[in-house]
């Protein structure tokens, strides 16, 4: 089972495409030319929630709430311009020869659906779970990952979850029994945080080229090829 963000592609490649987007429709609102560059050093610099309120400060401009509530519809609909990891791409087609994938993630689901629509992966996944269509099953909670397993079939030690953020990704399907891997890339958000006690994943691959190889060699060896 995979997640999504920085694990199949790099979200930060989305932020910035979606500041560009931003950019574009500020810049015929408001005619500031480089919200984009601004937004993206803000972000940068560690910045999160606030970085339009932010820029416009910058700018010394105000910014009315019915302006901001137009600037995230902007980014959470825009088409993103990002792209399938290698190792990623390679460790999908390799998978799904070998066992039934899911892909569970987080987020507002039209900003998801974008992704995935830019991405055209979903005919990997036997299915698909964007927990924000439904209330509490977003993560570190429990229903999507029992919603899968039901799905699937099986018992629970058949099921790994594979992600990237320590803080939120791996509690609930190590409570249900799941093996659990992180993916943490050196570009990726959440690379520089570690799990609390409990939240911790099983294992850790800095790619998933790296699990690919592993579990090409752990197949090799049961006799399958």
């Amino acid at each position: 089972m995979l997640d999504l963000d920085d694990t199949l592609y790099l979200e930060a490649d989305y932020v910035k495409s979606g500041f560009q987007a931003v950019g574009d429709w500020v810049k015929e609102h408001f005619a500031i030319s480089d919200f984009a560059s601004r937004a993206w050093r803000r972000f940068g610099e560690g910045c999160r929630g606030n970085i339009f309120d932010l820029v416009f400060e910058d700018c010394g401009c105000e910014l009315d709430p019915n302006d901001i509530g137009s600037m995230i519809s902007v980014y959470r609909q825009h088409s993103p311009a990002v792209r399938l990891l290698s190792d990623a791409a390679e460790f999908l087609e390799f998978s799904r020869d070998h066992f039934s994938l899911a892909l569970i993630s987080d987020g507002f689901v039209e900003a998801q659906k974008c992704k995935l629509k830019a991405l055209q992966i979903e005919k990997y996944f036997a299915v698909t779970v964007l927990t924000g269509e439904r209330p509490g099953w977003s993560k570190p909670n429990s229903p999507a990952f029992l919603h899968v397993q039901d799905w699937l079939g099986g018992p629970a030690d058949r099921f790994c979850y594979i992600a990237d953020n320590p803080l939120k990704d791996f509690y609930a399907p190590r409570q249900l029994g799941w093996a659990t891997i992180r993916v943490r890339r050196e570009a990726g958000i959440y690379s520089g945080f570690e799990a609390q006690p409990g939240w911790e994943p099983h294992a850790e691959v800095t790619s998933l080229g790296v699990l690919k190889h592993v579990l090409s060699a752990a197949l090799e060896g049961a006799g399958h090829k």
